[in-house]
């Protein structure tokens, strides 16, 4: 079974959270990644980026306080590790 990582939204906490869509260019994509939009599902900007490979990553550079990573959580999902 292949799981899904879908990067729905990061918050960057300054000193109110501000949000950053997944489809923000300060994000690199490496690997297979795709967009859904207009999901309907309350989703921010209603969009989200996937991928059902286990190595694919992302990564961003900011200088904020801390961050907070919102994603569904259904049985097809998979883990996700996130490093700082």
């Amino acid at each position: 079974m292949d799981y899904i990582c879908k990067l729905m939204l990061l918050e960057f906490l300054i000193n109110d959270v501000v949000p950053l869509n997944n489809t923000s260019a300060i994000i690199t994509y490496n690997g297979t990644w795709g967009v859904s939009s207009n999901r309907g599902a309350g989703d921010y900007k209603d969009d989200i980026s996937y991928t059902s490979t286990n190595s694919d990553n992302f990564s961003s550079t900011f200088s904020r306080r801390g961050i907070d990573y919102f994603n569904e959580k259904n049985v097809d999902d998979g883990e996700v590790d996130i490093y700082i």
